[in-house]
Parts: structure tokens; C-alpha cells; sequence
């Protein structure tokens, strides 16, 4: 419900238009909704509100039309990513109880390196596929 009311306003305000005309730099934007949802994550924010809300605003995009692989591949990766560092994901929240440590420090110190390493190798491979336009 979140993620449908946030994508609606989105709908209803001004850079709708510039979002449905293709004029903005696609790339960046997708890289910046890749980027977005595990950072909101590791604020605590439920990874599936930023999915949602990602795919109802980008989807019919010219962005989600011409490079739909890219935009899956961003938004998939994005929430891997979000999972492993979102203090309330299950993952952390079941590790920190078996460790004896709180979720927190197993989503923002454990889990980083690994993070920032799916995040890079990501970044990659959603460039080259936007690249390729496949």
C-alpha cells in the first residue's frame, strides 16, 4: 500500500511528464534506483516498499520500456543487496539471535564488504546490459 501510494503522488507531480518523455539521462537514473533501495534499506525501511514503488514509476517509463532488462536487473540485484543490509530483514534478525549480536551489526559491519562487492559488480552488469540494450 506504501509503495502504490508513494509511486501514485510521484504520478500526480510535476516530473511525471519529464519521467514519461524520456527527458532525463536514463542510465543514471536507473543506477540511482539500484543505489536507492539498499540504502533505504539500511535505514530500516522495508526493501519491498522501494521495489514496488521503483517498478510502478519506471515501468512504463520510456526507461522501463527500452531497457526492461536493465530495470529488472536493477531492481532484483537492488533488493539482494537491500537484504543484506537492512537491519530488520530476517537474515539479519535470525544471525544476530544465533550470534549474540545485535541485527544491526551484522547488516552495517558484517554484511558490508559483501554489500558493497554485489553492489560494484551490479553496477557493472546492469551498465553493460543498458549498454547493449538487451
Amino acid at each position: 500500500m506504501i509503495g502504490a501510494a508513494l509511486s501514485a503522488a510521484v504520478q500526480a507531480s510535476p516530473i511525471w511528464p519529464v519521467l514519461m518523455s524520456a527527458g532525463f539521462a536514463s542510465l543514471p537514473v536507473l543506477l540511482a534506483a539500484f543505489a536507492a533501495i539498499p540504502l533505504a534499506a539500511a535505514l530500516y525501511l522495508p526493501n519491498s516498499i522501494f521495489v514496488v514503488m521503483a517498478a510502478q514509476v519506471l515501468a512504463p517509463t520510456a526507461l522501463g520500456q527500452d531497457h526492461a532488462t536493465a530495470l529488472g536487473l536493477a531492481l532484483c540485484i537492488g533488493w539482494a543487496v537491500a537484504i543484506c543490509v537492512n537491519p530488520i530483514s530476517a537474515m539479519s534478525l535470525i544471525t544476530g539471535r544465533l550470534c549474540g549480536v545485535p541485527p544491526s551489526r551484522v547488516a552495517h559491519r558484517w554484511n558490508l564488504r559483501f554489500a558493497l562487492a554485489v553492489t560494484a559488480c551490479g553496477a557493472l552488469l546492469i551498465t553493460a546490459v543498458y549498454r547493449l540494450g538487451i
